[in-house]
């Protein structure tokens, strides 16, 4: 960079202003929190929310729902597995039907998502 730690630099809509820390400060016009500069930038935060939903065919939104009712169905057949540990005669099949129909809809909807994109 050219200049010293004291000066200021101008880039775009934000100021960097360099001080004698190691690490210099990131000022926004916007706000007045101290955020560091090393710190991703928004455009980065944005592809990192959309790139892994993108590539399996959904939005934001639906890989969230989806995401969720995973996370939802997976619970649940773990507290049933924790309780058939404990009481063998109950919730004798749930967790592997739980398994093999998640395993069956992440399949399914991969090669549904596959077939679009040929």
């Amino acid at each position: 960079m050219v200049g010293t730690f004291g000066s200021l630099l101008q880039r775009s809509n934000t100021m960097i202003s360099l001080t004698n820390s190691a690490k210099p400060a990131f000022q926004s016009r916007i706000g007045r929190c101290a955020i560091p500069d090393y710190a991703p930038t928004m455009r980065t935060i944005f592809r990192l929310f959309q790139e892994h939903p993108a590539s399996v065919g959904e939005s934001y939104l639906q890989h969230m729902s989806s995401s969720f009712s995973f996370g939802a169905s997976m619970l649940f057949a773990s507290m049933a597995a924790l309780v058939h540990g404990m009481l063998p005669f109950l919730f004798v099949a749930t967790g592997s039907n739980t398994i093999s129909r998640l395993h069956e809809r992440m399949v399914t909807h991969r090669n549904r998502v596959a077939s679009r994109h040929r």
